[in-house]
């Protein structure tokens, strides 16, 4: 009777587990089709917001939105400055983790809503999130992108003048 009810509690246990891996597999596709079905409509549209590095063979696309609401599966071109565009995306594959590859001098190019514009890589900084001066407005064009760093405890922020 021991035995049985050992192997029924057995039973249970994996069959929890099974279920539970199944449907964070399931919730994982169903993001991905939601992410590629975004990407594809994102891609068609003339006016798309893109950024490229090409040294690193990166190209993303960008949405737009503020600091409050960061897209969890595109780098975020955050609304309010004219001169110093800054986007922000997340320390993953998909978004933002090149960024820890980049050096000073390296070209970046970002077609704002159908114009190119080419920027260069003038400055790199690990900074806590609540120094957040970097976001404020600057007098000359600069593009400034930002992304998680030392588990999340940090900021790196990778500042770029116009050229």
């Amino acid at each position: 009777m021991v035995r049985c009810l050992k192997k029924l509690g057995l039973f249970i246990i994996m069959s929890i587990c099974i279920y539970i891996s199944t449907n964070d597999i399931k919730e994982e596709s169903i993001s991905f089709m939601n992410y590629q079905k975004e990407k594809i409509g994102m891609q068609k549209r003339e006016d798309k917001l893109e950024l490229e590095i090409p040294e690193l063979d990166f190209k993303r696309l960008v949405k737009t939105g503020t600091v409050d609401k960061i897209d969890d599966s595109f780098a975020t071109l955050l609304k309010g400055n004219q001169k110093n565009k800054v986007i922000a995306g997340h320390n993953i594959d998909l978004v933002f983790h090149a960024l820890h590859n980049i050096k000073i001098g390296m070209r970046l190019q970002f077609n704002d809503h159908g114009e190119k514009k080419e920027y260069q890589v003038e400055q790199i900084l690990t900074v806590h999130p609540y120094e957040a001066y970097y976001l404020d407005e600057t007098e000359k064009d600069q593009l400034t992108l930002i992304t998680c760093t030392e588990q999340d405890q940090k900021r790196l922020v990778v500042i770029c003048k116009r050229i």
